[in-house]
């Protein structure tokens, strides 16, 4: 994701006006009908068809939330939308330090042609000429997801192929933070219907195939702060660094919400990893969870949150590290840990991390990543209490099918989740 000299501007938009004057833009000649969408803990999109004048007779009524029947639902809480994010602390964080949030997605995932044998839609390498050749089906795809989110008003800052087998990577231009996973979830359910349109199958699963890189999903923030004033060049502003040290303290629990299946962890082992196993950072450093990126650039300068993948909900998981990264701000937290440059931690001995405060593991597991983020009472109580306890009873049924799932090997992620 590059976006090198291109000033961006964190601008809240107010959700129920959003809605309000969208609608007087819906009108058309044919029946328009509205997908009333939301996510769930386990990231399963959900959603059910309104008519255009349904959907219309609802906006008037004088509640915040939208009702669709008369029937008790005592598993949804009618609340402000903003409430979504509201455990992050951002308002406090503005009220605060004058901080603002930019957020970027790029999701990696890959074509297949079928899963049943497992067979991916061509073969290439990073950023290959032959992987989009003209007149093929993947570039066909990759072009019709192109248009598509730039009709949908997602702005779309560039697409390209990775390494893997079949594997894509797509990357949306940086919003403030709720707006941003809201334009992610579009992304991801238009790159799985116009694969599925034509004939191809969008996977999303940590790893599909043992011999090559997984797919992830990277979280790319930024914090400006109208307190600090101009950011140094080649140096991390005060802010900055204690954001990032907040994250790293918390990073061993947190990955309970941005890896929250045990196939998640496939991206940490093996002879190919996506992630470090130990918690470090460094300027352009791909292997490391988090990774400073264009830090000459105070105007695009930002972190690349790594250890993150499209089994997690996405609202969840970006609340949770900014949370982290507010922690850090709020306490006016060091930064001890080194940068590690393009070094990956675990090439080096211990001796050699202990130096660089380096040497503390990240958990391996989904079941080790549940206990250290018990132990984190600081993260919990900003998340609150009883968000925990229903987020931890849910994450501890969803792994088990996955076993089935990885059995037969990946297929559609929501296919395996809704089971």
């Amino acid at each position: 994701m590059t976006s090198k000299n291109v000033v961006y501007v964190s601008v809240q938009k107010p959700v129920s006006s959003s809605l309000f004057s969208q609608s007087q833009h819906l009108k058309t000649p044919y029946p328009v009908y509205i997908r009333l969408q939301w996510v769930d803990f386990a990231n399963v999109v959900k959603f059910r068809v309104l008519s255009l004048s349904y959907f219309e007779k609802l906006l008037q009524e004088p509640y915040p939330g939208v009702v669709i029947n008369n029937n008790p639902i005592t598993d949804l809480v009618n609340t402000d939308l903003f409430s979504i994010l509201a455990a992050v602390k951002q308002r406090e964080a503005k009220t605060e330090f004058g901080i603002d949030y930019l957020v970027g997605f790029e999701t990696e995932f890959m074509l297949l042609q079928s899963t049943e044998p497992l067979v991916a839609a061509g073969h290439h390498r990073s950023s290959a000429f032959r992987a989009l050749l003209t007149g093929t089906v993947v570039t066909t795809v990759m072009q019709k997801i192109a248009d598509s989110l730039r009709s949908s008003g997602v702005e779309l800052m560039s697409y390209h192929a990775k390494q893997g087998p079949g594997q894509y990577s797509v990357s949306t231009v940086p919003l403030a933070p709720l707006e941003a996973v809201d334009a992610l979830v579009h992304t991801h359910e238009t790159i799985r219907n116009i694969a599925s349109k034509h004939g191809l199958i969008a996977s999303f699963a940590p790893r599909l195939f043992p011999e090559s890189a997984g797919n992830g999903l990277h979280a790319h923030i930024s914090v400006h702060s109208t307190q600090e004033g101009n950011k140094h060049p080649d140096k991390l502003s005060q802010y900055e660094t204690s954001f990032l040290a907040g994250i790293l303290d918390h990073l061993p629990g947190l990955i309970t919400l941005t890896l929250p299946i045990s196939p998640s962890y496939r991206r940490m082992r093996g002879r190919i990893r996506s992630i470090s196993t130990f918690v470090c950072w460094g300027v352009e450093t791909r292997g490391a969870p988090v990774g400073v990126k264009d830090i000459g650039s105070p105007s695009s300068r930002r972190f690349e949150f790594r250890a993150l993948d499209c089994t997690a909900n996405p609202y969840i998981a970006l609340a949770g590290v900014l949370i982290a990264g507010y922690t850090g701000i709020k306490s006016g937290q060091d930064l001890t840990i080194q940068d590690l440059g393009c070094i990956d931690a675990a090439e080096l001995d211990e001796y050699t991390r202990e130096a660089l405060d380096a040497n503390r593991s990240l958990p391996l597991s989904w079941r080790e990543a549940r206990s250290v983020f018990i132990q984190d009472r600081v993260l919990q109580s900003l998340l609150g209490q009883e968000f925990v306890t229903e987020y931890m009873r849910a994450n501890m049924v969803f792994p088990f099918s996955f076993f089935f799932f990885w059995q037969a090997i990946w297929t559609d992620l929501n296919c395996l989740l809704s089971m």
